[in-house]
């Protein structure tokens, strides 16, 4: 049986020796030691700025702030007191010299977004004292046995003194003040871990000198604060992880939730989301990528859903950001990402969404040729025998039959489905001047002479004359244009009936006397009238009466709709 006694750890008094001189010299605040603080800070900012795994690791590495420690633990252990107040002043100084070092670099970027490093040090965990604690053993048990003190740079990386202060000083930069007390707090957390543990390291190797008088009484004088800092920190961390494991459980269950609910609608993806927790209730804010709106029957499916697996209330938005992916036609493939390579990877889309792109690709690469129209999305609609595109346009000009028609032909080649099916769907975008209705195949936009502006002002002004005190018919649009040396108005009247042929002829005759030039007058009837106990009237005329008489009332009721509309 092997026995292994206390005295078999105790360090030589040479190795002791060696130990306490480099400790002590480390300790020293000096100039050195400060520009190794600034340096070592400069590379863990720029570290965390550029979210730099390997810049942070340099910076820990060349970060002086870990001996300080050691000299304080060794201090407490051997009574020095003059060693103590050497340690603790340099730590002290140093810490507040990485802060502002900090600080100075996040004043230089001037719209600092924070990085994946930089928000992984706001929210300390138990998980990170526990690993101060493991680093602070092995790094004193480095420093005291000789044979392994190469591997104290590890231990540097390990406990990552410099950059939590770094990060403190970047947050208080952009006003970030709680992530800044979190990095703070982490820091703090494993300079306690680190004090204490080499503490009890170094005596327990005998580098207290007289270890016997070193009595129970003389450990809780001396490690008392740092012990119920520990303690203290050790439940505020205990807590933090619990709520980063209850809102780990919900993320992974809001993001599971809405994969699975938006996989089964057509070209829909989820993208991100955010969410509040309440006494009361979970609120959702999600992004999702889409064609088109997602309708409100299917969020109110999902957010039951989310309440059912979340066993509470839960008020669920989606904000449908409306994407099209584009390519060029007969090239469709899924690029998804990159693998470790660098390669693109490639998927095979499901067919259905295959064939909806292609639809929507070519139907594009048309309207690019002929410009009617803008697609704004493409749905398809499975048939038992034959399939249904229904293409959604808008526009001011709605494509005519031909064009449907040269379309659908182009559908079936490009699809290789002769019994393709296309419907459009148009969404008439009606545009309005001062004159009225613009009109795209007759509007003022051509180039006019100051003379010729003159001439259709005056031809303007006799049609606003003509149906001003006309009971029968109002003026509703005007139109113009200039072709071939003649002046083309186009007319848009309504009344109870169409307007006559003779009324254009004379009106024509009219306008072509007073400005003295050709006039060529079309007249577009829109039958609106109004039939009362007193007669006939046009809808403008009774809607103009009736507004002033109701003006305030309407004006407030109009506030109303606008304000809940969001218009």
């Amino acid at each position: 049986m092997i026995r292994i006694s206390r005295e078999s750890f105790q360090v030589t008094s040479e190795r002791s020796r060696i130990v306490i001189e480099d400790i002590s010299e480390g300790s020293e605040p000096g100039i050195r030691f400060y520009i190794m603080v600034v340096l070592s800070t400069m590379i863990a900012g720029f570290g965390l700025t550029m979210n730099s795994t390997a810049v942070i690791i340099g910076a820990m590495l060349v970060a002086p702030l870990m001996t300080p420690i050691f000299g304080m633990a060794l201090a407490l252990i051997r009574s020095d007191a003059r060693l103590l107040g050497r340690a603790a002043r340099a730590e002290i100084a140093g810490v507040f010299a990485a802060i502002l070092m900090g600080l100075i670099i996040g004043k230089l970027y001037p719209a600092l977004e924070p990085t994946p490093e930089m928000l992984s040090r706001t929210q300390p965990q138990l998980f990170d004292l526990l690993v101060a604690v493991f680093s602070g053993f092995a790094g004193a048990y480095a420093l005291v046995d000789e044979k392994i003190s190469p591997a104290l740079p590890g231990v540097a990386i390990a406990t990552a003194i410099v950059p939590p202060l770094a990060n403190t000083g970047l947050c208080f930069a952009v006003g970030a003040y709680a992530g800044g007390v979190g990095s703070f707090l982490l820091f703090f957390s494993n300079f306690l871990s680190i004090l204490l543990v080499a503490s009890v390291v170094f005596g327990f190797f005998g580098m207290a000198g007289r270890y016997h008088e070193l009595s129970r009484q003389v450990i809780i004088k001396r490690f008392a604060l740092p012990i119920t800092g520990f303690l203290l920190i050790a439940l505020v961390l205990t807590h933090t992880l619990y709520q980063i494991s209850k809102d780990r459980r919900i993320k992974s269950t809001i993001e599971n939730v809405l994969i699975e609910e938006l996989a089964d609608l057509p070209s829909v993806s989820f993208d991100k989301m955010i969410y509040e927790v309440d006494d009361d209730e979970i609120q959702i804010l999600a992004h999702a990528h889409t064609v088109t709106v997602i309708p409100p029957t299917q969020v109110s499916k999902i957010q039951k859903r989310l309440s059912e697996e979340l066993k509470q209330h839960t008020e669920l938005i989606i904000r449908s950001n409306i994407a099209h992916t584009v390519a060029a036609l007969d090239s469709m493939d899924q690029v998804k990402n990159t693998d470790l390579n660098g390669d693109f990877i490639q998927t095979d889309p499901h067919p259905r969404v295959l064939k909806t792109k292609k639809a929507d690709s070519a139907i594009r690469n048309y309207l690019t040729d002929n410009p009617t129209a803008d697609l704004i999305y493409v749905r398809l609609i499975q048939r038992k025998d034959y399939s249904i595109i229904l293409a959604t346009m808008g526009g001011v000009i709605k494509p005519d039959d031909e064009m449907i028609a040269q379309m659908e032909t182009l559908l079936h080649d490009k699809l290789e489905d002769p019994k393709l099916h296309l419907i459009v769907q148009f969404i008439n975008l009606d545009l309005f001047d001062r004159e009225g209705r613009l009109r795209f195949e007759l509007t003022g936009f051509s180039d006019l002479t100051p003379e010729q502006e003159v001439i259709v002002d005056k031809a303007k002004t006799v049609f606003k004359n003509r149906f001003e005190s006309d009971s029968d018919f109002s003026l509703a649009g005007i139109d113009y244009t200039f072709i071939n040396n003649s002046y083309y108005f186009f007319l848009e009247i309504a009344g109870s009936r169409v307007f006559p042929k003779d009324g254009v002829v004379a009106l024509e005759r009219s306008v072509a006397e007073k400005i003295g030039q050709p006039v060529q007058l079309c007249v577009l009837s829109s039958i609106e009238t109004v039939a009362t106990s007193k007669g006939y009237e046009s809808y403008r005329a009774l809607s103009r009466r009736i507004f002033k008489m109701i003006k305030p009332k309407l004006k407030k009721d109009m506030e109303e709709i606008v304000k809940y509309t969001n218009l």
